[in-house]
């Protein structure tokens, strides 16, 4: 990746705030709790800043997960947190930064998308289960795991969603590492 300045660097700063808050808000108030924690659709918002901002999608998934985890006085789980969401925006935006825009919107193009979020909520679901297990037990990590399966789907499917919104929003040539 080359170096943005100017008027770039702006919008990708707005670009970075805008998507943490969205994900913020998407994550810490609309959730379903759960035993351990709770199934939200950030991870979705996480996938949408992955289209537009590319492996820069890992700022505001930090950003933006970690606010929430605060908010939502989960503070043992910031850590791990940042550090899952962080991988899923840098996984995610690689792959996506190296589409070709417009982003064709076949069969083909959403099965291979969907297989990368899908990567990208296993990360998610495994790098939980191992934080739970040290800090919980064997019988809590696993309880969790459909809970999070679960919000993966959620995010898989709504990530998914946006892309086409996003395009028909004529965001679809919005690339910020162009």
């Amino acid at each position: 990746m080359q170096p943005i300045k100017g008027a770039r660097q702006t919008e990708l700063i707005v670009m970075i705030a805008l998507f943490s808050a969205l994900i913020t808000v998407m994550t810490a108030f609309i959730k379903i709790p759960t035993p351990l924690g709770y199934i939200h659709i950030g991870d979705a918002f996480i996938f949408a800043a992955a289209m537009l901002l590319g492996p820069y999608a890992a700022i505001p998934a930090m950003i933006g997960s970690g606010l929430a985890d605060f908010i939502t006085a989960y503070f043992m789980y910031i850590p791990v947190t940042i550090l899952i969401k962080g991988l899923m925006g840098l996984l995610s935006g690689f792959v996506l930064a190296r589409k070709k825009r417009p982003l064709p919107l076949k069969f083909t193009f959403f099965l291979e998308t969907g297989l990368i979020f899908a990567l990208c909520e296993l990360i998610m679901v495994a790098g939980y289960f191992v934080f739970e297990l040290f800090f919980y037990h064997f019988a809590a990590a696993l309880g969790a795991v459909p809970f999070n399966l679960i919000q993966g789907a959620a995010g898989i499917i709504i990530g998914l969603v946006l892309i086409p919104v996003l395009q028909k929003l004529n965001i679809k040539n919005y690339k910020i590492n162009r």
